[in-house]
């Protein structure tokens, strides 16, 4: 049976050791099995403090994130290797093992031009050294794919997926949205995450669907009820904009 999480910005509208902590209780409290952390300000998280926490609530965590503009990784890669160092030791230290997100540039940065085949080079070369660094520690990492109104460098699975092989480690996954997805992808949903699921041998896929009961249901049966599902949500200035931004579930897909 797969397990349920939730994305701390359904409780809180932004990660202190405070809000943190009550996010953590507030998860076990209502029944879920995950907390996904933001943790956008790894100077700033307090891993001592929230480990207590997590080891207290009883619930597994892992962590997301994307990349601030100064570290976005074709224009500032040793800047992005060791903010991402950092990212994985807090997580580790907190008990995480999972960190995924826009971990390869920053949301909303554009060039005004298509992603070069140096820029992806130079991710491919970066992220194969975050993934050797993640492996070394018992860690997994996943790259997101965001449509063309918040990143110009990878807007579609096909691209990253492209990215992931040539990278070769197997602890690097391939995160998919189907709300990014409806905007970018041809034909439904289900369609090009069967194009992009890794064949024997392979590693994992990471995706979500919208809420939705049909997709749902066509997920659950694709992946055979295994792997992990999240609520996540998007935080605006002044609200929480769960109508809006709510995704769910997020599955993680092992193939056989």
């Amino acid at each position: 049976m797969a397990k349920i999480g939730v994305h701390a910005h359904i409780w809180i509208d932004k990660w202190t050791t405070k809000k943190g902590n009550f996010a953590i209780k507030t998860t076990a409290e209502t029944g879920f099995d995950i907390l996904e952390i933001p943790l956008k300000r790894p100077d700033e998280f307090d891993a001592d403090a929230h480990k207590k926490a997590i080891q207290a609530a009883g619930i597994e965590v892992t962590a997301s994130l994307s990349l601030p503009e100064r570290y976005h990784m074709t224009t500032n890669p040793k800047g992005a290797i060791q903010f991402l160092t950092t990212v994985l030791q807090k997580l580790q230290d907190a008990g995480g093992s999972y960190l995924c997100g826009c971990i390869a540039y920053a949301g909303g940065k554009f060039t005004n031009k298509k992603p070069t085949q140096e820029e992806r080079q130079i991710v491919i070369d970066s992220l194969g050294e975050v993934a050797l660094l993640a492996k070394k520690m018992g860690m997994s990492i996943g790259l997101e794919v965001l449509s063309r109104n918040d990143t110009y460098l990878y807007n579609t699975l096909a691209d990253a997926r492209e990215t992931i092989l040539a990278v070769g480690m197997d602890n690097l996954n391939l995160h998919a949205d189907t709300y990014h997805m409806n905007i970018e992808e041809e034909g439904s949903s289900i369609t090009p995450i069967k194009a992009s699921c890794p064949p024997s041998g392979e590693k994992a896929i990471l995706f979500s669907y919208k809420i939705a009961r049909s997709a749902l249901s066509s997920g659950l049966s694709l992946l055979e009820k295994r792997g992990i599902s999240t609520i996540r949500s998007c935080v605006g200035k002044e609200m929480i904009r769960i109508a809006v931004s709510v995704r769910f579930p997020l599955f993680a897909w092992y193939a056989k």
